[in-house]
């Protein structure tokens, strides 16, 4: 199985006579591949949601470029995914809080002062794909700017329960517009075991979660972006950060890494 990650698409070849394409995201938004178009590309059966329900939200940008999401952790330290950041300087990032829209100019803005990249990343295989960004000065929470809760060590997600995805990503796989306004959507969780049946030919490790439906998912620039239980509350916990996926909202669900496993690795770093 050959993997061109840069481009966001997975060429499987079968062992038949017959050739399978599968198509393969794990991307920021400046790197959507213009070669290939599936689809019409936000989350993928969203609604438009006020920054107030998911305060710990943030949009990470590269070079004036939308790029990803991310999570407040406390009032300097964001978690995200790791392919957002691999091979690139800090000081093109910025990060952006507080905000709905993003077309009002209402976001509160800050540089980003330092990365740190998983030291076991692996930007082939996506493995341990989740990074912390250290801020130069404190975020000031309020309304729309909250940190969210860690999950206890070992969080169980059972299957079936009820998931929120958030982002300014695409609507539908393969497209390069983006929606102006938050979004967000349920998505049920299943095991890793019901995930593996699905994805035959990819290895599922217990740092993954799985979450996703037919017409409900995260999409291509949603990358980063918190996997949330409880969404609304004070308990609102931040149990998956989006790693990948093979189309959107189909028949695949979303990759997420795993919070709960990563504890002893996020908790230095606040």
């Amino acid at each position: 199985m050959f993997k061109f990650l840069a481009l966001a698409l997975l060429f499987v070849a079968s062992v038949s006579s017959t050739p399978v394409i599968r198509h393969r995201w794990q991307i920021n938004a400046n790197q959507l591949s213009n070669d290939i178009k599936r689809g019409s590309g936000r989350i993928v059966g969203g609604v438009d949601t006020d920054i107030s329900e998911i305060p710990h939200q943030i949009t990470l940008y590269f070079r004036r470029g939308f790029t990803c999401g991310g999570s407040i952790l406390n009032t300097n330290t964001i978690l995200s995914a790791a392919h957002c950041t691999f091979g690139r300087d800090h000081a093109d990032f910025q990060i952006l809080a507080g905000w709905t829209n993003r077309m009002d100019g209402a976001a509160h803005i800050q540089p980003v002062s330092e990365v740190r990249e998983h030291e076991a990343y692996d930007d082939w295989e996506l493995w341990n794909d989740v990074v912390i960004l250290k801020l130069p000065t404190h975020l000031v929470e309020g309304t729309n700017i909250r940190h969210a809760n860690l999950p206890p060590p070992g969080h169980f997600i059972p299957s079936g329960i009820d998931l929120t995805v958030s982002g300014w990503g695409t609507m539908q796989w393969g497209v390069s517009s983006f929606p102006a306004v938050l979004q967000s959507t349920p998505v049920p969780s299943m095991t890793n075991a019901e995930c593996q049946a699905i994805y035959v030919d990819e290895v599922l490790l217990p740092q993954h979660v799985c979450a996703g439906r037919v017409g409900h998912d995260a999409c291509q620039g949603d990358s980063g972006g918190p996997l949330t239980e409880n969404v609304g509350g004070a308990g609102a916990m931040v149990v998956g950060v989006v790693s990948w996926g093979y189309f959107c909202a189909r028949e695949y669900p979303t990759i997420y890494a795993r919070v709960s496993y990563f504890l002893d690795w996020i908790r230095p770093h606040m």
